[in-house]
Protein backbone atom coordinates (compact mmCIF):
# COMPACT_ATOMS: atom_id res chain seq x y z
CA UNK A 1 0.00 0.00 0.00
CA UNK A 2 1.57 3.43 -0.80
CA UNK A 3 2.24 5.71 1.44
CA UNK A 4 -0.58 8.40 0.78
CA UNK A 5 -3.07 5.76 0.18
CA UNK A 6 -1.69 4.55 4.43
CA UNK A 7 -2.34 7.81 5.00
CA UNK A 8 -5.82 8.22 3.92
CA UNK A 9 -7.06 4.82 5.16
CA UNK A 10 -5.86 5.31 8.51
CA UNK A 11 -7.56 8.85 8.60
CA UNK A 12 -10.92 7.52 7.26
CA UNK A 13 -10.84 4.48 9.82
CA UNK A 14 -10.46 7.03 12.66
CA UNK A 15 -13.44 9.02 11.67
CA UNK A 16 -15.86 5.91 10.78
CA UNK A 17 -14.61 4.82 14.57
CA UNK A 18 -15.90 8.16 15.96
CA UNK A 19 -18.80 8.47 14.45
CA UNK A 20 -19.98 5.08 14.43
CA UNK A 21 -20.17 4.78 10.75
CA UNK A 22 -20.44 1.38 9.90
CA UNK A 23 -19.84 0.88 6.63
CA UNK A 24 -17.14 3.12 5.79
CA UNK A 25 -15.83 1.36 8.70
CA UNK A 26 -16.05 -2.14 7.17
CA UNK A 27 -14.46 -0.62 4.06
CA UNK A 28 -11.30 0.06 6.31
CA UNK A 29 -11.25 -3.46 7.59
CA UNK A 30 -9.54 -6.29 5.91
CA UNK A 31 -10.87 -10.06 5.28
CA UNK A 32 -8.91 -11.30 8.26
CA UNK A 33 -9.60 -8.78 10.77
CA UNK A 34 -9.09 -9.32 14.17
CA UNK A 35 -10.79 -7.40 16.72
CA UNK A 36 -9.75 -8.30 20.45
CA UNK A 37 -12.16 -7.06 23.52
CA UNK A 38 -11.21 -6.81 26.85
CA UNK A 39 -13.56 -8.70 29.39
CA UNK A 40 -14.34 -5.60 31.08
CA UNK A 41 -14.91 -3.96 27.90
CA UNK A 42 -18.95 -5.27 27.86
CA UNK A 43 -18.18 -7.10 24.35
CA UNK A 44 -22.08 -8.38 23.41
CA UNK A 45 -21.44 -10.97 21.26
CA UNK A 46 -22.93 -10.10 18.27
CA UNK A 47 -20.23 -10.96 15.97
CA UNK A 48 -19.13 -13.95 17.51
CA UNK A 49 -16.83 -13.60 19.99
CA UNK A 50 -15.17 -16.17 21.30
CA UNK A 51 -13.68 -16.57 25.29
CA UNK A 52 -11.33 -14.33 24.86
CA UNK A 53 -13.71 -12.00 23.49
CA UNK A 54 -12.18 -11.81 20.21
CA UNK A 55 -14.28 -11.28 17.23
CA UNK A 56 -12.56 -12.33 13.86
CA UNK A 57 -13.48 -11.57 10.28
CA UNK A 58 -14.96 -8.44 8.24
CA UNK A 59 -18.60 -8.93 9.16
CA UNK A 60 -18.20 -9.93 12.63
CA UNK A 61 -16.58 -6.97 13.58
CA UNK A 62 -18.56 -4.78 12.27
CA UNK A 63 -21.46 -6.48 13.53
CA UNK A 64 -20.33 -6.42 16.70
CA UNK A 65 -19.92 -2.65 16.49
CA UNK A 66 -23.32 -1.89 14.94
CA UNK A 67 -23.34 0.93 13.76
CA UNK A 68 -22.69 2.52 17.18
CA UNK A 69 -20.36 4.80 18.66
CA UNK A 70 -17.46 3.96 20.54
CA UNK A 71 -18.62 5.44 23.56
CA UNK A 72 -21.80 3.18 22.99
CA UNK A 73 -20.13 0.17 21.68
CA UNK A 74 -18.46 -0.17 25.21
CA UNK A 75 -21.56 1.16 27.55
CA UNK A 76 -20.04 4.10 29.02
CA UNK A 77 -21.54 6.85 30.38
CA UNK A 78 -18.74 8.77 31.82
CA UNK A 79 -16.50 10.71 30.04
CA UNK A 80 -13.68 8.53 28.59
CA UNK A 81 -10.66 8.12 27.19
CA UNK A 82 -9.47 6.42 23.83
CA UNK A 83 -6.01 5.67 23.92
CA UNK A 84 -4.13 4.20 20.65
CA UNK A 85 -1.72 1.90 21.53
CA UNK A 86 -0.64 1.11 17.34
CA UNK A 87 -1.99 1.42 14.29
CA UNK A 88 -1.50 -1.04 11.51
CA UNK A 89 -2.24 -1.09 8.03
CA UNK A 90 -2.12 -4.36 6.27
CA UNK A 91 -0.27 -3.46 3.28
CA UNK A 92 -1.50 -6.85 1.67
CA UNK A 93 -4.89 -6.87 1.96
CA UNK A 94 -5.48 -2.84 2.14
CA UNK A 95 -7.08 -2.72 5.11
CA UNK A 96 -6.98 -2.59 9.01
CA UNK A 97 -5.89 -6.10 10.20
CA UNK A 98 -5.50 -6.00 13.66
CA UNK A 99 -7.63 -3.94 16.48
CA UNK A 100 -6.62 -5.18 20.12
CA UNK A 101 -8.12 -3.23 22.56
CA UNK A 102 -6.16 -2.32 26.09
CA UNK A 103 -7.77 -1.34 28.84
CA UNK A 104 -8.33 0.21 30.70
CA UNK A 105 -8.30 2.39 27.81
CA UNK A 106 -9.10 1.24 24.00
CA UNK A 107 -6.20 1.12 21.79
CA UNK A 108 -5.93 0.57 18.21
CA UNK A 109 -3.55 -2.11 17.35
CA UNK A 110 -2.07 -3.02 13.86
CA UNK A 111 -0.72 -6.05 12.66
CA UNK A 112 2.91 -6.48 13.44
CA UNK A 113 4.32 -3.60 11.91
CA UNK A 114 4.55 -0.02 12.86
CA UNK A 115 2.56 0.61 16.60
CA UNK A 116 3.12 3.44 18.01
CA UNK A 117 5.48 4.51 20.84
CA UNK A 118 4.71 6.73 23.54
CA UNK A 119 6.80 8.46 26.60
CA UNK A 120 5.94 10.27 29.29
CA UNK A 121 9.12 12.07 30.29
CA UNK A 122 10.05 15.13 32.18
CA UNK A 123 12.00 18.50 30.25
CA UNK A 124 14.02 20.43 32.19
CA UNK A 125 13.99 24.10 31.75
CA UNK A 126 15.05 26.95 33.41
CA UNK A 127 12.05 27.69 35.18
CA UNK A 128 11.45 24.00 36.61
CA UNK A 129 10.26 20.48 35.12
CA UNK A 130 7.66 20.49 32.01
CA UNK A 131 5.85 16.67 31.84
CA UNK A 132 5.68 16.61 28.23
CA UNK A 133 3.77 13.49 26.73
CA UNK A 134 5.21 12.59 23.01
CA UNK A 135 4.54 9.96 20.52
CA UNK A 136 5.65 8.81 17.19
CA UNK A 137 5.53 5.73 15.26
CA UNK A 138 7.87 2.78 16.00
CA UNK A 139 9.63 2.94 12.71
CA UNK A 140 12.95 4.74 12.78
CA UNK A 141 12.18 8.04 11.17
CA UNK A 142 12.95 10.91 11.34
CA UNK A 143 9.85 12.10 11.55
CA UNK A 144 8.47 15.73 11.41
CA UNK A 145 8.37 17.53 14.72
CA UNK A 146 4.76 18.50 15.72
CA UNK A 147 4.05 20.77 18.81
CA UNK A 148 0.93 19.88 20.61
CA UNK A 149 -0.58 22.93 22.52
CA UNK A 150 -2.96 22.42 25.18
CA UNK A 151 -6.37 24.71 25.99
CA UNK A 152 -6.60 25.72 29.01
CA UNK A 153 -8.22 22.97 30.45
CA UNK A 154 -4.90 20.91 31.01
CA UNK A 155 -3.19 18.63 29.48
CA UNK A 156 -5.10 15.54 29.86
CA UNK A 157 -5.80 11.77 28.21
CA UNK A 158 -8.33 13.86 25.56
CA UNK A 159 -5.67 15.49 24.20
CA UNK A 160 -3.04 12.62 24.40
CA UNK A 161 -5.88 11.02 21.78
CA UNK A 162 -5.70 13.89 19.38
CA UNK A 163 -1.67 13.49 19.69
CA UNK A 164 -1.88 10.26 18.72
CA UNK A 165 -4.15 11.21 15.62
CA UNK A 166 -1.32 13.43 14.06
CA UNK A 167 1.19 10.73 14.78
CA UNK A 168 -0.22 7.80 13.57
CA UNK A 169 0.07 9.74 10.12
CA UNK A 170 4.10 9.94 10.47
CA UNK A 171 4.99 12.43 13.01
CA UNK A 172 6.99 12.91 16.41
CA UNK A 173 4.37 15.00 18.16
CA UNK A 174 4.86 16.37 21.76
CA UNK A 175 2.13 17.63 23.89
CA UNK A 176 3.77 19.47 26.70
CA UNK A 177 2.41 20.81 30.23
CA UNK A 178 2.50 24.45 30.09
CA UNK A 179 0.90 25.10 33.54
CA UNK A 180 4.23 22.95 34.77
CA UNK A 181 5.29 26.82 36.58
CA UNK A 182 2.21 26.77 38.75
CA UNK A 183 1.58 22.63 39.09
CA UNK A 184 3.31 19.55 37.98
CA UNK A 185 -0.40 18.46 36.70
CA UNK A 186 -3.60 20.58 36.50
CA UNK A 187 -7.26 19.00 34.48
CA UNK A 188 -10.43 21.37 35.43
CA UNK A 189 -13.43 20.09 36.67
CA UNK A 190 -15.72 21.90 35.35
CA UNK A 191 -18.63 21.34 37.90
CA UNK A 192 -16.42 22.68 40.53
CA UNK A 193 -16.51 26.56 40.72
CA UNK A 194 -13.21 26.34 42.40
CA UNK A 195 -11.42 24.66 39.60
CA UNK A 196 -13.02 26.91 36.90
CA UNK A 197 -11.26 29.68 38.82
CA UNK A 198 -8.10 27.94 39.52
CA UNK A 199 -7.65 27.05 35.49
CA UNK A 200 -8.68 31.05 34.60
CA UNK A 201 -5.60 31.99 37.16
CA UNK A 202 -3.50 29.51 35.85
CA UNK A 203 -4.13 30.74 31.93
CA UNK A 204 -3.67 34.47 32.94
CA UNK A 205 0.13 33.37 34.61
CA UNK A 206 1.00 32.26 30.84
CA UNK A 207 2.18 34.47 28.00
CA UNK A 208 3.65 34.14 24.16
CA UNK A 209 7.46 34.99 25.57
CA UNK A 210 6.80 32.07 27.95
CA UNK A 211 6.08 29.81 25.91
CA UNK A 212 8.22 30.35 23.33
CA UNK A 213 10.86 29.52 26.23
CA UNK A 214 9.19 26.22 26.40
CA UNK A 215 9.22 25.97 22.72
CA UNK A 216 13.01 26.35 22.41
CA UNK A 217 13.17 23.63 25.21
CA UNK A 218 10.72 20.99 23.81
CA UNK A 219 12.73 21.90 20.00
CA UNK A 220 16.38 20.84 22.10
CA UNK A 221 14.56 17.56 22.90
CA UNK A 222 14.05 16.88 19.72
CA UNK A 223 17.27 17.48 18.40
CA UNK A 224 18.83 14.94 20.30
CA UNK A 225 16.55 12.26 19.39
CA UNK A 226 16.99 10.43 16.42
CA UNK A 227 13.71 9.68 15.52
CA UNK A 228 12.71 13.16 15.66
CA UNK A 229 13.50 16.15 12.58
CA UNK A 230 13.62 18.66 14.45
CA UNK A 231 14.81 21.27 11.27
CA UNK A 232 11.18 20.40 10.01
CA UNK A 233 8.63 21.73 12.72
CA UNK A 234 5.15 21.98 12.83
CA UNK A 235 2.63 23.48 15.96
CA UNK A 236 -0.85 23.61 16.47
CA UNK A 237 -2.63 25.36 19.36
CA UNK A 238 -6.41 25.26 20.57
CA UNK A 239 -8.08 28.07 22.36
CA UNK A 240 -5.79 29.99 24.68
CA UNK A 241 -2.75 28.77 23.07
CA UNK A 242 -3.74 29.77 20.02
CA UNK A 243 -1.73 33.04 19.56
CA UNK A 244 0.94 30.81 21.07
CA UNK A 245 1.12 28.67 18.23
CA UNK A 246 0.73 32.11 15.98
CA UNK A 247 3.98 33.71 18.19
CA UNK A 248 6.31 30.21 17.66
CA UNK A 249 5.60 30.34 14.07
CA UNK A 250 7.08 33.78 14.45
CA UNK A 251 9.90 33.25 16.87
CA UNK A 252 11.25 29.78 15.06
CA UNK A 253 10.64 30.66 11.11
CA UNK A 254 13.51 28.87 9.76
CA UNK A 255 12.35 25.34 11.85
CA UNK A 256 8.40 26.07 11.52
CA UNK A 257 6.74 25.66 8.98
CA UNK A 258 3.40 25.08 9.52
CA UNK A 259 1.14 26.47 11.97
CA UNK A 260 -2.57 26.76 13.46
CA UNK A 261 -4.83 28.29 15.70
CA UNK A 262 -7.84 26.45 16.25
CA UNK A 263 -10.25 28.16 17.68
CA UNK A 264 -7.78 31.02 19.45
CA UNK A 265 -7.75 33.46 21.51
CA UNK A 266 -6.14 37.04 21.94
CA UNK A 267 -4.68 36.74 18.38
CA UNK A 268 -4.64 40.17 16.94
CA UNK A 269 -5.02 42.62 20.34
CA UNK A 270 -3.79 46.04 20.88
CA UNK A 271 -1.40 44.50 23.73
CA UNK A 272 2.39 44.91 22.17
CA UNK A 273 2.74 40.83 21.92
CA UNK A 274 -0.50 40.41 19.69
CA UNK A 275 0.74 37.74 17.14
CA UNK A 276 -0.73 39.61 14.16
CA UNK A 277 1.95 42.46 14.89
CA UNK A 278 4.39 39.57 13.94
CA UNK A 279 2.89 38.54 10.61
CA UNK A 280 5.55 39.35 8.73
CA UNK A 281 8.06 37.54 10.37
CA UNK A 282 6.07 34.19 9.66
CA UNK A 283 7.47 32.40 6.60
CA UNK A 284 5.57 29.31 7.35
CA UNK A 285 1.80 28.39 6.04
CA UNK A 286 -0.80 29.27 8.99
CA UNK A 287 -4.40 28.01 9.35
CA UNK A 288 -6.85 29.71 11.40
CA UNK A 289 -9.79 28.13 12.44
CA UNK A 290 -12.70 30.70 14.36
CA UNK A 291 -16.05 29.65 15.59
CA UNK A 292 -19.28 32.08 14.84
CA UNK A 293 -20.48 32.04 18.48
CA UNK A 294 -16.75 32.67 20.68
CA UNK A 295 -16.92 35.19 23.30
CA UNK A 296 -13.04 36.00 23.20
CA UNK A 297 -12.68 36.10 18.80
CA UNK A 298 -15.82 38.04 17.48
CA UNK A 299 -15.86 38.66 13.69
CA UNK A 300 -13.71 42.03 13.99
CA UNK A 301 -10.68 40.22 15.58
CA UNK A 302 -11.01 37.73 13.39
CA UNK A 303 -10.86 39.86 10.70
CA UNK A 304 -7.77 42.26 11.78
CA UNK A 305 -5.77 38.99 11.94
CA UNK A 306 -6.82 38.16 8.37
CA UNK A 307 -5.54 41.29 7.32
CA UNK A 308 -2.47 41.38 9.16
CA UNK A 309 -1.68 37.83 7.22
CA UNK A 310 -3.05 39.28 3.93
CA UNK A 311 -1.29 42.34 4.66
CA UNK A 312 2.20 40.44 5.62
CA UNK A 313 1.83 38.36 2.20
CA UNK A 314 1.83 35.27 4.84
CA UNK A 315 0.68 31.98 2.81
CA UNK A 316 -2.75 31.17 5.01
CA UNK A 317 -6.07 29.83 5.29
CA UNK A 318 -8.47 31.26 7.57
CA UNK A 319 -11.94 30.15 8.01
CA UNK A 320 -15.20 31.41 9.93
CA UNK A 321 -17.06 28.66 10.63
CA UNK A 322 -20.93 29.38 11.26
CA UNK A 323 -23.27 27.87 13.10
CA UNK A 324 -20.30 26.59 15.95
CA UNK A 325 -19.02 27.36 19.12
CA UNK A 326 -15.77 27.71 20.90
CA UNK A 327 -14.55 24.62 21.61
CA UNK A 328 -16.35 22.98 18.48
CA UNK A 329 -13.27 20.61 18.10
CA UNK A 330 -13.15 18.68 21.44
CA UNK A 331 -14.85 15.69 22.22
CA UNK A 332 -16.14 15.72 25.21
CA UNK A 333 -17.13 19.54 25.53
CA UNK A 334 -20.92 20.45 25.08
CA UNK A 335 -20.26 22.33 21.89
CA UNK A 336 -18.55 19.49 20.46
CA UNK A 337 -19.74 19.60 16.27
CA UNK A 338 -18.89 16.87 14.02
CA UNK A 339 -18.61 18.14 10.97
CA UNK A 340 -16.24 21.21 12.21
CA UNK A 341 -14.09 19.02 14.01
CA UNK A 342 -13.54 16.54 10.81
CA UNK A 343 -12.86 19.69 8.27
CA UNK A 344 -10.33 21.08 11.21
CA UNK A 345 -8.29 17.15 11.14
CA UNK A 346 -8.47 17.64 7.26
CA UNK A 347 -7.58 21.15 6.75
CA UNK A 348 -4.55 20.15 9.21
CA UNK A 349 -3.54 17.28 8.52
CA UNK A 350 -3.69 18.55 4.78
CA UNK A 351 -1.24 21.83 6.20
CA UNK A 352 1.41 19.01 7.93
CA UNK A 353 1.70 16.83 5.19
CA UNK A 354 2.08 20.04 2.60
CA UNK A 355 4.59 21.56 4.52
CA UNK A 356 6.28 18.77 7.14
CA UNK A 357 6.33 15.73 4.59
CA UNK A 358 5.17 12.63 7.06
CA UNK A 359 7.93 9.58 6.60
CA UNK A 360 5.09 7.10 6.33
Amino acid sequence: MKTEETRALIKRYYKALTHGDRDDLRSCLSDDVVWQLPVTAGANGAGGSDEDGIVRGREAVAAELGGRTIKDTFDISEPFALEIRSMIVDGGNGGIHRHPLCGPHHGLGTRGLKPMIEEHLTIETDEGEMSTFIVRPESDGPFPVVLFLMDAPGKREELHDMARRVAATGYYVMLPNLYYRDVPSFTVHREDPASARYMAHLMGNLGNAMVARDASKLLEHAESDRSADADSVGVTGYCMSGPFALWLAAEFPQKIKAAASIHGVRLATDADDSPHKRATEMTGEILVMAAEFDDWVDRPHFDRLAEALDGAEVSHSAEWIEGVHHGFVFPQRPKYDKVASERHWELLHSLFDRNLGSQL
